[in-house]
């Protein structure tokens, strides 16, 4: 049975009437993280940097082949290649003035989960073979960064969706009981 595009519902490693008593208050009393709407302090094109110039995601999101989180990119990434305009683009202009005031660039993470929710972008990436894209929409396309989720994993919707992509992906690594992603 499924419920929405490519969301599968799976039995969630308990067992018995009472495991799924257990299971709905726990989704009853875990709260929703969201992030809220914010507007990137540049309107980064993906486009450009991913179709255009071939970079990889992960060339700029550090992490996301090494690491449980992958993040921004550090400033002086951006600034090996912007140190001076390569373009007349506006938004380029404005990314080097950031960059020469010498302080963080003030990304905003769009894209949270629980405190509680133990998810790796390595084991994902490296080890699930997962494209980025399958979680993030196609970023390569976009042309201004995305200041909501693509798609949202908060509350059950997300956690059914998470499960049905671990049950659907057959993978002995991708197990489906609470404790192989909440802690």
């Amino acid at each position: 049975m499924t419920s929405g595009p490519g969301v599968s519902h799976a039995r969630v490693g308990t067992s018995g009437s009472l495991g799924v008593v257990v299971l709905l208050v726990g989704w009853t009393l875990a709260p929703a993280v969201a992030a809220e709407r914010h507007e990137q302090p540049v309107q980064y094109n993906h486009k450009v940097h991913a179709e255009e110039l071939g970079i990889d995601c992960s060339s700029c999101h550090e992490g996301t082949e090494s690491r449980r989180r992958a993040g921004f990119p550090p400033d002086d990434v951006c600034a090996a290649c912007h140190s001076s305009a390569q373009s007349d683009s506006p938004e380029e202009a404005k990314l080097i003035e950031l960059l020469e005031a010498g302080r963080p660039l003030p990304w905003w993470p769009v894209t949270r989960l629980a405190p509680h929710v133990l998810f790796s972008h390595q084991r994902h990436v490296v080890v699930g073979n997962i494209e980025c894209s399958a979680c993030h929409g196609d970023m390569r396309a976009r042309t201004v960064p995305i200041s909501e989720p693509v798609i949202r994993f908060d509350g059950r919707s997300g956690m059914l969706r998470c499960i049905g992509c671990h049950v659907e992906s057959g993978s002995p690594y991708a197990g489906t009981s609470c404790v192989d992603c909440h802690r």
